[in-house]
């Protein structure tokens, strides 16, 4: 469930960023009363910087869930060799 969760939040963070660089480049295109032409070049340059940050995302996210899950591993190690170490002293 935990897994579906981030993978939604991955998701709509990526849509956002695509619809965020649209939009932006459509507001640009706005800004300098561009005719239709430009105004799709704009709005394409926005979508095309919007899927190059989705993918920094999810590289991102992707590297610091591999660390997360290196630590928990390490730390779920080192719990267990404490415990045993502990029943190893109980008398």
């Amino acid at each position: 469930m935990k897994k579906g969760f981030k993978a939604y939040a991955v998701a709509t963070q990526i849509i956002a960023t695509l619809l965020g660089g649209g939009i932006l480049g459509l507001f640009i295109a706005k800004v300098t009363k561009a005719d239709s032409t430009k105004t799709a070049i704009y709005a394409g340059v926005g979508l095309v910087i919007g899927l190059f940050s989705g993918m920094v995302l999810i590289y991102q996210y992707i590297k610091t869930e591999n660390i997360y899950e290196k630590r928990r591993k390490e730390a779920l190690k080192q719990k267990e060799e404490n415990d045993e170490k502990a029943q190893s002293v109980d008398f």
